[in-house]
């Protein structure tokens, strides 16, 4: 319906005289702008069930009806629809009639026979009334959206200043204020598991549904700020008046995130793992933040693991160059493990002596940096904010670890500004994939199943992306990869041919000269000149 398309008036007629109803059918379809019959009832019991069926905003009911009275019928009617605007018309002008009407909050009472200029004038006011109740609730709604959406960016903010600004103080006793919440609290951190990729990419659509529910179940137990989605992760704080953290305290922690696990799973169909922290002061918050980021480590899908039940555990042992360059392919291809990755190095890097753990994270950070600039305009802004060796030096590890998640987090922001779009996301990990198996049979269809797209579609957006039909783009990187293995190795041109997919030499060398504009053999001929 258009926004200056005004909404149909609908009436409910209920009597049983031929004459009467066609006299209040005519004054409605032919009188009233917008009016409409919707129904007529012959009988009490009808009128209370077509009030259901129906929700008319007007019921014209008589007085004498089949099966009940009208005030009998009215009476039913209150109980399922407490609102609905009632004209009762009666041969009799009875005194105890009107009283009772009276109190079942009827609108008007008319005498029959019904004169259509006083049945007209009945029926307009009401529906002014109605039309006046409704641009003060649309107003109201639209104040109540204003005032939610403003209430929503200050939670936003708040959760910023709270887990990624250094310097706070001032605005945080502002936000406390506005926000209605304690001084200490906790950190949830909700981890999202997809288990359809198109949904997963949607998540950024169904945040604000997925806020509100989340602070429909919190809000029944304390009060809280939820933050934005970063990734695959929300973060909420969770406030407690509460500063000691006792046993009872996690365990209704714990009883909250199941609710909140439950919630999402009913109302959404996602699968959620929740990190727990610690209770602090706010000025000591980001030190539940990270537990809570580190309790991921610990998990499996739909599991809540609290921060007291891992001090006592060691984390498995990675190796550090690894799992950087799985983080640099995180970024490279926007994927959604990228804080888990980064915890996991933070906690390699722990038991490091203090500046050859700094030059890890600054390695780190300006690798990640390097990475997510590459191809966009501006790519500066990515090396902004990074700290003289010496003030790091100055900080303990818990600082440290705080400013390198801020960096990290500054990243991650620009980056979710730069390729937040579902279709971009869906060709970023088409992309990996095939940069993982472009040396095995990979067919088109292959790859569009592992998107969850129809080869069709799949076909249709990876042109738009990346300006190469899906061919092109194989035959491409396997002649790029084959030119690196002569390049670099003493392998025979039969050896490449198989190690970057090819079956067939013939067929390899025809594709190697259409891309490069000679042969393979000559290619080789000139590298060894």
């Amino acid at each position: 319906m258009e926004d200056n398309e005004s909404p149909m008036f609908k009436v409910l007629i209920a009597e049983t005289d031929v004459e009467t109803i066609k006299v209040i059918t005519r004054v409605i379809e032919e009188k009233i702008k917008d009016g409409h019959v919707v129904a007529v009832a012959n009988s009490g019991r009808e009128a209370v069930s077509e009030t259901i069926n129906c929700e008319p905003d007007l019921i014209i009911i008589a007085i004498r009806i089949a099966g009940m009275n009208g005030l009998e019928a009215i009476r039913q009617i209150r109980h399922v629809n407490k609102h609905v605007r009632i004209i009762i018309v009666s041969a009799y002008d009875y005194f105890e009639f009107a009283r009772e009407a009276m109190l079942l909050n009827v609108n008007d009472y008319l005498l029959k026979p019904l004169r259509t200029e006083q049945l007209y004038e009945a029926v307009q006011r009401e529906q002014d009334y109605i039309k006046g109740k409704q641009e003060r609730l649309k107003k109201f709604q639209k104040e109540e959206h204003l005032l939610q959406d403003a209430l929503r960016f200050v939670e936003s903010s708040f959760m910023y200043s709270l887990l990624y600004n250094s310097k706070y103080d001032v605005e945080i006793n502002q936000y406390i204020e506005l926000l209605g919440i304690e001084e200490t609290g906790y950190i949830m951190n909700i981890e999202i598991t997809p288990v359809v990729i198109s949904n997963y990419w949607d998540l950024g659509k169904a945040m604000e549904r997925i806020y509100r529910r989340l602070k429909g179940i919190i809000n029944e137990k304390t009060s809280c700020a939820v933050g934005s989605k970063i990734m695959n992760h929300i973060m909420i704080f969770v406030s407690s008046s509460n500063t000691r953290d006792t046993k009872e305290d996690q365990l209704e922690a714990i009883k909250l995130a199941k609710q909140i696990i439950k919630g999402l799973k009913d109302t959404f169909g996602l699968e959620v793992s929740i990190g727990i922290g610690s209770t602090k002061p706010i000025e000591n918050i980001h030190e539940s933040y990270l537990e809570a980021l580190r309790c991921v480590k610990y998990k499996y899908e739909g599991q809540i693991i609290h921060s007291k039940e891992i001090r006592h555990k060691q984390p498995m042992i990675y190796d550090y160059g690894e799992q950087t360059k799985k983080l640099l392919d995180t970024i490279k291809y926007n994927r959604q493990d990228a804080l888990d990755l980064f915890m996991t190095i933070i906690e390699l890097l722990r038991p490091l002596p203090s500046m050859e753990r700094i030059n890890k994270l600054m390695e780190v950070l300006i690798l990640v940096s390097f990475e997510a600039g590459k191809g966009q305009k501006g790519q500066d802004h990515f090396f902004e904010h990074f700290a003289d060796m010496n003030d790091l030096l100055a900080l303990t590890v818990e600082q440290q670890e705080a400013w390198a998640w801020r960096r990290f987090h500054s990243i991650l922001k620009v980056i979710g500004m730069d390729k937040n779009d579902r279709k971009s996301n869906i060709i970023n990990v088409a992309l990996e994939y095939i940069g993982r198996h472009y040396n095995e049979e990979l067919m088109l269809n292959d790859i569009s199943e592992y998107v969850n797209l129809s080869p069709q579609h799949f076909s249709k957006i990876f042109k738009e992306s990346t300006n190469y039909n899906y061919v092109e783009y194989v035959n491409n990187l396997r002649i790029s990869k084959a030119k690196e293995f002569m390049n670099n190795t003493d392998r025979t041109i039969k050896e490449i041919c198989y190690q970057v997919g090819y079956q067939d030499p013939n067929y390899f060398s025809r594709i190697f000269k259409k891309y490069v504009g000679i042969t393979p053999t000559e290619y080789m001929k000139e590298r060894s000149d």
